[in-house]
Order: structure tokens, then C-alpha cells, then sequence
């Protein structure tokens, strides 16, 4: 999977079988019972998924500063907070060429009322 990943001419993976109920080679399977619970080699494709292949960020920013990440091709979801309250949100979508967002907000005087950015 990690090759397939990384070449840029594969657009996506598909899974024709990942239960080993319902495969012809139970032995190759992703999970395993009648609860399709994931094995070893599952929980591997899991965390690649899941976490290895997203982009997760948290950014503490100050006043006029700009934040810049290498971030996985995808749709993603901005969230800028204050004080633990979320002020600001907006989805975006990182593609081929990338993606440039820039953000706005008001505040009084140096005072931007941003504390943090979390991307993902």
C-alpha cells in the first residue's frame, strides 16, 4: 500500500475482499469473525488510514502571524478558537497544486482574538 500511495499516477486503492468470511484467501484477509475484528495486518491498514495518511494540526499563533503545512491531498476542516471557543470555521480542499487560505478576522487594536488553529 505504501507504494501505491506514493506514486502519483494512483488515484485510490480498492479492497476486493478484507473479511476472511468472505474471502477467497482467509488467510489474506484485513479481519477475522463474526465480529470483523480487525488482525494485525488490519489494524496496520488502520493506522495508515486513520493516522500516518491525515494531516492533524494545532498551531498557538500570534498577531499577524501567517502558519504554513504540508498537508495530504483531501478535504479538511479550519477551526480558529479563543479562549476554548471556537470563532471561526471553514472547509477547504488541498489538491495537485495545493492551496492557499488566508483568514480574517477583527479584533480591537493588537488584539487579533486568535489563540489557536487546528487543521484536519
Amino acid at each position: 500500500m505504501r507504494l501505491y500511495f506514493s506514486h502519483p499516477a494512483v488515484k485510490g486503492v480498492m479492497f476486493w475482499g478484507f473479511w476472511d468470511q468472505r474471502h477467497w484467501r482467509p488467510q489474506a484477509a484485513l479481519a477475522n469473525g463474526n465480529n470483523v475484528t480487525p488482525n494485525e495486518a488490519g489494524k496496520r491498514v488502520q493506522q495508515l488510514l486513520k493516522h500516518t495518511w491525515r494531516t492533524n494540526e494545532s498551531h498557538d499563533i500570534s498577531h499577524g502571524q501567517t502558519v504554513s503545512i504540508r498537508a495530504f491531498k483531501g478535504s479538511y476542516k479550519l477551526l480558529v478558537h479563543h479562549n476554548g471557543k471556537v470563532i471561526h470555521t471553514e472547509n477547504f480542499s488541498v489538491g495537485q497544486a495545493g492551496n492557499t487560505l488566508k483568514v480574517n478576522l477583527s479584533g480591537s487594536g493588537s488584539n487579533p482574538h486568535v489563540d489557536k488553529v487546528l487543521i484536519g
